[in-house]
This record gives C-alpha cells, structure tokens and sequence, in this order.
C-alpha cells in the first residue's frame, strides 16, 4: 500500500452530520480526496465545494469514473453492505463508519467479500485511541494490574428526542435494526472487548424510558 498523501480517495455519503469530523482528521493526516458523493445533492455538492472535488449523485459512476484507491464511507448502517462490497469490486480499500450493519449474515458477506478482492477493510472505532483508553490497554496488556476477573462499563452518553429526528431511519427495527445498543453502543462494546477481550457469551435485558423509539 502507498503512503497516505499518494492514495486517492472518496467520501460516500458526504452531506452525513459526522463527516465534518471526518474531513478535520482527513485535513490532519493530509488525505488527497478526489471526489464525494450523496443521494442528497444540495448538501452534497456544498461539502464537495467546500472539500474542493468533484461531487455525484451516484457512488457507482463516481468509483467507475474516478477509480479511487480508497473509499470513506459515512452513509447510515443499512446501507454499507452493498456500498462496501460495491467498492471492493471496483479495487477500493474501505473505511467504514461502524456499526459494519444490521446483522451478522450481512456482515460476514463484507468480510467475505475483503478476503476475496484482497482489500483491507476497517470499521471506525476511534475511541480506542482516546489517551485514557490507551493508557487501560497499555496497563492490561503488561499485567500491571494483574488478571482481570471482572469488569464494568457504564457510559454516559446521552442522546435528546431531537437527535432520533434527524433522520427518519434511527431508532427503528426496519431501517436500523435496533437503537441505542446499535447505534450508540458499539464504541462501548468496542472498548470493552479491546480491554477484555471477547465475551463467550452475552446476554441482557432493556427498557426504552424516555424517547419515543
């Protein structure tokens, strides 16, 4: 693989309310994006003019035309695994917001689909680079805090009633396959098993107390 400032890539899913927080960490790491593209157009083309490339409705003709080295893609969950697969089948290395998708079958085809295009996959789980999450890893991995026997995560995160209406496809089981332990959690659970390793089992129980999701 080449170095970062020689690799040429694109966003899908550009007009998304995380990209800007992409694009400072694209500006930081002096990634060279040559094109972008969203089924919303007007928001689409202004971060596209903002980012200073090329910008399409379709993600197809833009891997077709562009032929990216790498591709960043931002769309919501139940859309990545066909954009993914799409994208590795056009030659694009692939960062992905997570989660992967809404189930586990459809995950496994996007992994399938890395090991037979030979394409490196990633899911975005930037948390594990916070200072404090590193410093937990670091202590761990040396045992210098002896085995662990137990372990306990509470997260504060809290999401408003505004934030599940900004986009008609969170929080419901047919457009997102779950709520907050889909969408919110996985960088909990992420840091949980980066500290713990994976569970053998798991089970649980939830209640929805105060949003209308």
């Amino acid at each position: 693989m080449s170095d970062v400032d020689s690799l040429r890539y694109v966003v899908i899913g550009a007009a998304a309310s995380i990209f800007p927080t992409h694009r400072r960490a694209q500006l930081a790491a002096g990634i060279n994006v040559v094109a972008a593209s969203d089924i919303r157009a007007e928001p689409g083309k202004q971060r596209a003019a903002e980012i200073g490339c090329a910008f399409y409705e379709d993600y197809r003709a833009m891997l077709a035309e562009t032929k990216p080295d790498a591709a960043i893609i931002v769309t919501p969950h139940p859309s990545h695994p066909t954009i993914a697969i799409d994208c590795m089948r056009a030659g694009c290395h692939v960062l992905m917001e997570k989660p992967m998708a809404i189930d586990v079958a459809s995950a496994d085809q996007i992994i399938a689909e890395a090991d037979k295009t030979g394409r490196i996959l990633a899911i975005n789980f930037q948390h594990r680079f916070r200072p404090a999450v590193e410093k937990a890893r670091q202590l761990v991995t040396e045992g210098a805090i002896g085995p662990l026997v137990r372990t306990l995560s509470i997260e504060p995160w809290y999401r408003t009633a505004y934030y599940y209406r900004t986009a008609n496809w969170r929080a419901r089981w047919a457009s997102e396959g779950g709520g907050v332990l889909l969408n919110q959690a996985p960088h909990t659970l992420d840091i949980l098993c980066h500290l713990a390793v994976l569970p053998r089992k798991v089970w649980g129980w939830t209640r929805t107390r105060y949003h209308s999701i």
